[in-house]
């Protein structure tokens, strides 16, 4: 009876053994190079070597100010960079048309860029659109992603901008209003050249910029 007791122990702790061991060397998600290089790091990328990015944007990326900036900072940092734009967009029509998905399968992505929003910032009840920007924002989990808001071209009277920041996590949110631009004389909804390069450049610094937590975007 005494050695059944051992046998017994002895095989439950070697049972145990091999499920801490299972849970230990179990393959991790995929991450983009610079991630795998530091994993307990809280930082966006700082080394795109190798990094595969993809941008989904709206008619904003139209403009050359904006696409060619940010495809020249990737390109010479090594990264992968690749584009889709969708005039006339929404969270909602990426996400119905399978559109989303179909390039996450294609290309693979570490890093995902959001540029949408701009086609629902004029809507009189934003929050409506609050859950498909949420399950955009899920499918593209867990990539690293980064939801970059419209630069404020219009009054934003129905809370356009609280509600994106809240329905887009787990994307780290990038708040283009804190960008001083002179809109006087644009067209609607878009930036002009000069404009752009300068949003560019600022998506870039963020980007590249230290980061506590995907809450905390330090003022971002």
């Amino acid at each position: 009876m005494f050695m059944e007791s051992v046998n017994f122990l002895r095989y439950t702790f070697l049972l145990l053994v091999i499920g801490l061991s299972c849970i230990a060397f179990a393959s991790p998600l995929p991450l983009a190079p610079s991630a795998a290089a530091d994993s307990t790091s809280n930082t966006r990328p700082r080394n795109w070597r190798g990094v595969r990015v993809l941008h989904i944007v709206d008619s904003q990326l139209d403009n050359w100010g904006y696409k060619g900036t940010l495809k020249k900072k990737f390109k010479e940092a090594g990264a992968a960079y690749s584009a889709a734009a969708w005039k006339g967009s929404s969270s909602r029509s990426w996400l119905w048309s399978g559109k989303l998905q179909r390039l996450i399968q294609q290309k693979s992505p570490h890093v995902v860029l959001v540029n949408l929003g701009t086609n629902v910032s004029r809507a009189d009840d934003p929050a409506g659109y609050a859950k498909f920007i949420t399950r955009l924002a899920r499918k593209i989990a867990p990539r690293e992603c980064y939801w970059i808001a419209p630069p404020p071209l219009i009054p934003d009277e129905h809370g356009f901008y609280d509600m994106l920041q809240t329905a887009s996590k787990p994307c780290v949110f990038l708040d283009s209003r804190q960008i001083e631009f002179n809109v006087s004389g644009n067209r609607v909804f878009h930036l002009n050249k000069t404009q752009s390069a300068v949003w560019a450049e600022q998506v870039w610094k963020w980007l590249n910029s230290p980061l506590s937590s995907p809450e905390d975007t330090d003022g971002v």
